[in-house]
């Protein structure tokens, strides 16, 4: 097996024991010719989009998404030949890899972004290569983590209390930017009520605990890769987490300011 293939063997070992090597950039890495860029790029995407597979085909085929089972497929997936599979199974099955990728993928690309932004005003970038390498391999490892202990908060009924507690925070977050910006939107569920942290399980506890561990693993090497591979210093690495860290609320005011003007436009219209 060669190096390279070693490697990706050893990453989920490299994750917990040491994960300066997740970041580690040869000085040379990304140098040469634009087509050697454009190839590293593209070898990194096939890369994260690997590894985004593995981890939703079996959220996947465990039935998690919220697609209903009775989803019709459009004309042209039936006339697909898939054997002794049932079109509408199939069809369901593939827009759950669709919405469980998706939900990786968004957050992947959201911190690539901030990562990179982040770096370019310390005035320490170099190269997009390198932000692309950073992200990939730690998204791979750490937010599919993220997102996996996420999922098993919701499907496990042996945990409900701290399913309650993640949706419950997710709800304060988003409406604490709602009430800041005065907005009359109103999520899908309404606010969340907390509940009882006495309500917690053992199981529970282990849920929320890897989540803040995997999380604390996750900033610590965004850390990692602004020093050892944008060459910036202590202050400055921090600085790149701080400012990925916004990136979430970044996102939420965004998007609320998007809705606002969507539901506005046909004001503006009949105006």
């Amino acid at each position: 097996m060669t190096r390279s293939g070693l490697d990706v063997l050893r990453q989920p070992v490299y994750a917990v024991l040491k994960p300066s090597e997740i970041v580690q950039t040869p000085p040379t890495y990304d140098a040469g010719s634009v087509f050697r860029k454009v190839w590293l790029g593209a070898a990194l995407l096939v890369f994260f989009l690997g590894n985004v597979l593995v981890y939703t085909l079996p959220l996947s085929f465990a039935g998690i998404g919220t697609v209903s089972p009775e989803a019709t497929p459009p004309a042209a997936f039936e006339a697909v030949p898939l054997g002794a599979t049932d079109p509408v199974d199939a069809w369901v099955f593939l827009l759950r890899v669709t919405q469980n990728s998706l939900f990786l993928l968004a957050a992947a690309v959201i911190t690539f972004v901030a990562f990179h932004v982040a770096v370019i005003l310390t005035r320490s970038s170099k190269g997009l290569i390198r932000s692309l390498r950073v992200i990939t391999y730690s998204s791979a490892l750490y937010l599919a983590t993220v997102f996996t202990l996420v999922w098993l908060a919701s499907t496990n009924p042996n945990v409900g209390v701290a399913d309650e507690l993640l949706l419950s925070l997710q709800s304060d977050f988003v409406y604490y930017f709602i009430d800041l910006l005065g907005s009359p939107l109103e999520l899908p569920g309404g606010r969340v009520d907390r509940p009882a942290p006495s309500g917690l399980t053992p199981a529970g506890v282990s849920i929320l605990s890897g989540l803040a561990i995997t999380l604390c693993y996750y900033a610590y090497v965004l850390y990692l890769g602004a020093r050892k591979t944008h060459g910036t210093d202590r202050i400055e690495s921090v600085l790149v987490v701080l400012f990925v860290a916004t990136s979430p609320a970044l996102y939420v005011i965004g998007s609320i300011l998007v809705f606002e003007f969507a539901i506005s436009v046909p004001d503006l219209l009949v105006a």
